[in-house]
């Protein structure tokens, strides 16, 4: 499932993605900034896969 968010937070070497949607509760989802080159403010793709209770991006993509 491709989800769309952006990018507006980096802390230690993980950078945070919010999701343009979610459910309840909003889960924030988590990516390695050394792998990606990335910005505050960029538009993603990815897919969510849950890790030890924490949510992080897979197929990571810019949107334009």
């Amino acid at each position: 499932m491709i989800v769309k968010g952006q990018v507006y937070k980096f802390i230690g070497i993980h950078g945070l993605i919010r999701p343009d949607e979610w459910g309840q509760n909003r889960i924030d989802v988590l990516f390695k900034k050394k792998e990606h080159q990335l910005n505050i403010g960029d538009r993603v793709e990815y897919e969510p896969v849950e890790k030890n209770g924490r949510k992080f991006a897979e197929n990571l993509k810019k949107v334009e």
